[in-house]
């Protein structure tokens, strides 16, 4: 039995259960580069080549923060920049808790992050924790954003279904056979 073979895992009150693979799973695995709009690098890892250190900021939960919702010290990154990010509880009771945000937002001064999974317990008021931005992996993102976009790696000018699924109209401006736009 290797880790490969383990799937999902699920808690509960007192238990928890978790997925065991067989062979064909390994079928299933990605080899080589699979063609699609979104970004497949991480967002600060060597293929995006983007240092996450210069996109992260230290802050400290703040009181009112519940195990789904954390309401933090207001940083220099904004609300915007964090969507998708995500924050690492480095101190207390919760040191070393790391958990996707799902959306922030400015509210009377402080930066309320809500959680896509929610921590064991709420933290402590005060416990310090490092919020690093995220990344949605579309090429205006990387573009606009982070000015990455020699790094991107996606496939954004990939035609879409409607494009694939169009049919020449008579009287359509681009029915000539010619490139359409």
């Amino acid at each position: 039995l290797d880790v490969h073979d383990l799937g999902e895992a699920r808690r509960t009150q007192d238990a928890f259960t978790v997925e065991l693979r067989g062979l064909s799973h390994h079928l299933d695995q990605e080899a080589g580069r699979l063609y699609s709009g979104a970004c497949s690098a991480e967002f600060g890892d060597a293929r995006c080549s983007l240092p996450a250190e210069l996109w992260s900021s230290t802050t400290a939960v703040l009181a009112g923060s519940t195990a789904s919702r954390l309401r933090l010290v207001a940083t220099a990154l904004s609300a915007q920049a964090l969507a998708a990010g995500v924050v690492t509880i480095t101190n207390g009771s919760q040191a070393g808790a790391r958990r996707r945000l799902r959306s922030c937002r400015l509210v009377e001064g402080a930066l309320e992050a809500t959680l896509w999974t929610p921590l064991v317990r709420a933290p402590e008021t005060g416990a310090a924790a490092l919020l690093t931005a995220g990344c949605d992996k579309t090429f205006a993102t990387c573009r606009d954003r982070f000015a990455n976009a020699i790094n991107f790696r996606g496939f954004p000018h990939i035609p879409g279904a409607d494009y694939v699924l169009r049919y020449a109209a008579p009287g359509d401006a681009n029915a000539d056979g010619g490139l359409a736009r």
